[in-house]
């Protein structure tokens, strides 16, 4: 496949796959190349490759660095990698976004795992210096960073978004074209002189009422609502109501998980965790997620069919969030993040989240990878779909 190329006035997009990493380079730097001109400000780079590349990784980083002559890169591996309209997965394949930033309008970051406060000099600085819009977000899925995440939220008050790296390897992450190598998390914080939209899909059907919690140890739930759990989730998946996908649907085949509501969020936001278990001797349910008695706990549903429709609903409402903030003669969008849970990696052409984006947004540069996890102003989700419009 040859590269796939789209630009915009600030932005140009390149993916591609190829037998090795020097072919996927290759490809990918011919495009951008073509389009590049002396002095066209182009200063910073995002750069997402599939786990096939990742012992490549830090090659294929020199050579972006070296040719393009960006010396600000970002980005990580994943599952697979999405851009310009298309999926890319099981096969070495990258997806390269650069752009045209002032100088002095982002600053890179790096997160230890005991990270307690921005204490950094120069970061300190450059944010007292300037209103942030937005931080993309890269990393390593463990609890520490998770942490920190809650910390940059709650502390200093930055809108976190992004994706961590995912990959039978563990996943690589680079800030400022460095492999980060000792730190959870890392990043790029941009200023204000951009206007950046931010939307996430969960793609879930309820499967019953908020319950609450009423008895459990660590991760291990033994009643909710006074009841036996294993019970009450029995109840739930019997509520079920999935709306019909067309005249002869074919079976529907999907999976119950736990969620649990996103406090000090009124979008109905929930972090989605697997039931890991479900202890028919006991009435218990395992849950991948530390539990509190009190917690409110929901059950949903979700398939392929859930998640498609919601992100066709959550991509044309930002669509008219864009249209309306901007108006419809001046809605020209400059790129397009998406961070997409590995779980949603597209089967079929139909499937597709990138097409679907590409469907209603158009041949805009769009950049992105399945994560291990995604991240929106801080919270750490799954089976979700997060989208930063670029207006």
């Amino acid at each position: 496949m040859s590269a796939i190329l789209h630009t915009s006035t600030h932005f140009a997009c390149a993916v591609a796959d190829g037998a090795d990493w020097r072919e996927v380079g290759r490809k990918i730097l011919e495009a951008l190349e073509g389009i590049r001109t002396e002095g066209d400000g182009m200063s910073i780079g995002f750069f997402y490759a599939t786990e096939e590349l990742a012992p490549d990784y830090s090659s294929l980083l020199s050579l972006l660095k070296n040719i393009t002559r960006i010396k600000d890169w970002f980005g990580a591996t994943g599952a697979g990698v999405c851009g310009n309209g298309i999926s890319l997965s099981g096969r070495p394949a990258a997806v390269i976004l650069i752009g045209k930033m002032p100088e002095g309008s982002f600053h890179s970051f790096t997160l230890p795992a005991d990270f307690a406060g921005i204490t950094q000099a120069p970061l300190r600085k450059w944010m007292q210096n300037h209103k942030t819009s937005i931080a993309l977000t890269h990393g390593l899925l463990c609890a520490p960073a998770a942490r920190a995440l809650d910390m940059l939220r709650e502390k200093e008050g930055l809108y976190t978004v992004g994706g961590f790296s995912s990959g039978r390897a563990g996943g690589t992450h680079v800030a400022a074209a460095h492999i980060v190598a000792d730190h959870p998390v890392s990043g790029v914080i941009i200023d204000d002189h951009l206007q950046m939209m931010v939307a996430s899909s969960q793609g879930c059907v309820p499967a019953g009422p908020v319950w609450q919690v009423t008895s459990c140890r660590d991760n291990i739930i033994s009643e909710i609502d006074g009841r036996p759990a294993l019970e009450v989730l029995h109840d739930s998946i019997d509520q079920i109501k999935l709306d019909p996908t067309g005249e002869n649907p074919p079976a529907r085949r999907g999976h119950i998980h736990a969620a649990f509501p996103v406090s000090g969020v009124d979008t109905g936001a929930v972090m989605v965790r697997n039931i890991t278990l479900a202890n028919e001797k006991d009435n218990t349910l395992t849950i991948a997620h530390n539990v509190t008695r009190g917690d409110a706990i929901q059950f949903i549903y979700r398939d392929r069919f859930t998640a498609m429709d919601d992100l066709t609903n959550t991509l044309k409402g930002l669509h008219d969030r864009a249209r309306h903030s901007v108006g419809e003669a001046n809605l020209k969008p400059k790129a397009l993040f998406y961070f997409g849970c590995a779980a949603r990696m597209p089967e079929t052409d139909k499937d597709d989240e990138a097409s679907l984006t590409k469907s209603i947004f158009g041949d805009i540069p769009m950049a992105g990878f399945y994560t291990a996890a995604e991240v929106c102003n801080g919270h750490v989700y799954g089976y979700t779909g997060v989208a930063v419009l670029i207006l």
